[in-house]
C-alpha cells in the first residue's frame, strides 16, 4: 500500500469554526475599515519601503484633474474680487505709496496700464489652468504675476493668500493636464 502524501499546513492558518472569531484584517472579514476609507492598510506604513511603494502605486489622475479645474475656476473668480482688478486705478495710481513687505522694499508697482496687463495675464493663466491648455505656461502666467502682486502690497495679505501661490507652484510641477 502506498502512503498518503504528507499534508501541508495552510499558510493563513485553519479556518475558524463556529463560535471562533477570525483575526482582524483576515480575508474572511473583507477589507478593513482603513482600506475602505483611506485606500490602504495601516501595515503599509510600517516600513520605509512599504511607504514608498504605497506612495508610488498607480492611481487614477481624475481627482488631480478635478482639483486643477476647481483651482483654476476659483482663481479666475478670485482675481477680480480679492486681488483687486476692479479697483486698480484706486490701488496703484502712479506714485501712490503702498505698504511693503520687509526685504521687498525695492519692489515697485508698474505703471497703471502695465498693472492692468499683468492682471489680464494672471486671469488668462487661471483660465488656462482650469481648461488644461498650454498647462505649464498657464501655470507660470498665473503664478509669477500672483507672487509679484502678493509681495507688492502687504495690506492685502491674508493667511491663505500665500497658499494659493504655493498651490500654483505645486501644480506647475505636476502633470495635472494629462486627464480631462
Amino acid at each position: 500500500m502506498q502512503e498518503p502524501p504528507p499534508r501541508r499546513r495552510p499558510r493563513a492558518g485553519p479556518r475558524p469554526g463556529p463560535g471562533v472569531e477570525a483575526p482582524a484584517g483576515s480575508p474572511q472579514d473583507g477589507p478593513s475599515r482603513t482600506r475602505r476609507l483611506l485606500g490602504f492598510d495601516w501595515w503599509e506604513l510600517s516600513s520605509w519601503t512599504r511607504l514608498v511603494r504605497l506612495l508610488n502605486r498607480p492611481t487614477d489622475p481624475a481627482s488631480l484633474a478635478a482639483f486643477r479645474i476647481l483651482f483654476g475656476l476659483l482663481m479666475a473668480l478670485d482675481i477680480p474680487q480679492e486681488r483687486g482688478l476692479g479697483y486698480l486705478d484706486h490701488k496703484y495710481l502712479d506714485g501712490l505709496e503702498v505698504c511693503r513687505f520687509p526685504l521687498f522694499d525695492s519692489l515697485a508697482p508698474l505703471p497703471l496700464d502695465w498693472m492692468y496687463l499683468l492682471y489680464l495675464l494672471m486671469l488668462l493663466g487661471a483660465v488656462g489652468v482650469m481648461l488644461g491648455c498650454a498647462y505649464r505656461l498657464s501655470c507660470l502666467l498665473f503664478m509669477l504675476p500672483y507672487w509679484y502682486i502678493f509681495l507688492l502690497d502687504k495690506t492685502t495679505w491674508n493667511n491663505h493668500s500665500y497658499l494659493y501661490g504655493l498651490l500654483a507652484f505645486q501644480l506647475s510641477l505636476l502633470g495635472a493636464q494629462r486627464c480631462w
